[in-house]
């Protein structure tokens, strides 16, 4: 069974929130629910490794998605089309901008332990 993290959006006079807590976890989806949310930009990273799990850019409507990383082989290379949901060790870091003015939405991650 998933688990579900929720993070209120609420964006400041410039169109921008930031938030970043702790997380332990491997994110199976991300469920971007708009609300008033003018077409954002929206990077979401773990904060202490950097890896990325989601970077999009004019979001319009309510979207899912399911964000992957590259498998490695024992050497540390890529393995060509073989991909894995994300595992977040350190920091869950949301970045959104150019949402406008004190406008808000959620965003949903489905993660397992």
């Amino acid at each position: 069974m998933g688990l579900l993290r929720r993070v209120d959006v609420l964006t400041d006079s410039s169109g921008n929130f930031t938030s970043e807590e702790v997380f332990r976890g491997t994110v199976e989806a991300i469920e971007v629910k708009i609300g008033t949310l003018s077409t954002p930009d929206i990077d979401i990273t773990d904060g202490v490794y950097g890896t990325s799990l989601l970077s999009v850019n004019g979001v319009a409507a309510n979207t899912l998605y399911r964000p992957g990383i590259q498998l490695q082989d024992d050497s540390g290379a890529g393995i060509a089309g073989a991909y894995a949901s994300p595992p977040i060790f350190g920091t869950l870091k949301v970045v959104v901008t150019g949402a406008g003015n004190a406008k808000s939405g959620t965003i949903d991650l489905l993660f397992s332990r």
